[in-house]
């Protein structure tokens, strides 16, 4: 029965007819394989592979009447079988009118999982001046356009990103979501840890440090924490995603004093920073509203008895 059933789902695929589509697809992040690297070749055009596949079992062809080939029928770096680049395919040089403009991905191509293990630069990250005329072209000729959701967020040149807004029909603000079913996305974090990343997650508290990297076994920062404990505070939010100055914002915000902000810039951040930080974290006001310690007491996580008693076992001075 399985049999018969399985050779006729085969078969009507088969004798559907093909349908004619011009795709034109934009990906300019391949993860490239390098000596000292662990990028599997078979995951390098993960941006678009799948939608090749999808393409193919609807029996959508190109106009030669052919399925798309995921390693060659995309705009964006071409790599050789080893996984190393070996040429572009630049988007200027279409020369069909298409159906559908997809853009996969811009970050550019990565040869250590976009950059975040040993902090290599993206190549040709972006939509260019060229790339766009391209666009409007395609789109100004009837093909639907389709892009990732973190297009804006790609390191555009301002007229690119005017242009952009105005074809999309949108206003970006900087905000960025992402729907994470129990963290499987993310490839590092233990299961004994799952609860605790997921609750700082969800709370906008930190979002990884790459697409499928939570940063489980890095050393956490100075920098690292004070963001963390700015966006608690609300005084930031996963939109800030330069923390260098983590520090001197949570100065200005009153988080920190002068002397903590050198204090963490003199030495290597323990976790005994970590305790000390998080102890004077709860005399801070939260953005607009009244101190960390006052609000977790009106939500019953302690009372105040429990937080005067620990703080008459503190006998040091606070670090001006």
């Amino acid at each position: 029965m399985f049999l018969a059933l399985f050779a006729f789902v085969f078969i009507g695929w088969r004798i559907k007819p093909k349908t004619l589509l011009n795709v034109c697809l934009l990906d300019k992040t391949v993860l490239t394989v390098e000596d000292g690297n662990d990028i599997d070749i078979r995951s390098a055009y993960r941006k678009h592979q799948g939608f090749f596949w999808l393409l193919e079992q609807q029996k959508y062809v190109f106009q030669n009447k052919k399925f798309y080939n995921y390693k060659t029928d995309y705009f964006g770096p071409l790599l050789d079988e080893t996984g190393k680049i070996k040429s572009r395919r630049d988007l200027s040089t279409l020369d069909y009118t298409p159906d559908l403009m997809y853009i996969a991905d811009v970050y550019g191509a990565v040869d250590d999982t976009y950059g975040y293990y040993d902090n290599s630069t993206a190549k040709g990250a972006g939509i260019t001046v060229d790339d766009m005329s391209v666009i409007s072209y395609a789109y100004e000729n009837g093909a639907t356009v389709v892009a990732e959701m973190e297009l804006f967020n790609s390191g555009l040149d301002s007229s690119v990103y005017s242009q952009l807004s105005s074809l999309c029909g949108i206003r970006p603000t900087g905000w960025v979501g992402r729907y994470i079913y129990d963290l499987q996305d993310f490839t590092d974090v233990p299961d004994w840890a799952l609860p605790y990343a997921a609750y700082a997650y969800s709370k906008g508290y930190t979002n990884g440090v790459g697409p499928t990297t939570f940063g489980t076994t890095m050393s956490a920062s100075a920098e690292m924490y004070t963001e963390f404990l700015l966006r608690a505070l609300r005084y930031s939010s996963t939109a800030q995603s330069d923390i260098s100055n983590a520090p001197e914002r949570a100065y200005f915000a009153g988080v920190l004093t002068a002397g903590e902000v050198s204090a963490l810039h003199a030495s290597a951040f323990l976790r005994a920073d970590v305790v000390y930080l998080s102890y004077y974290a709860l005399e801070t006001n939260v953005s607009g509203g009244s101190k960390l310690s006052d609000t977790l007491i009106a939500r019953g996580v302690f009372s105040d008895a429990a937080y005067r008693a620990s703080r008459a076992m503190v006998n040091s001075a606070r670090i001006g």
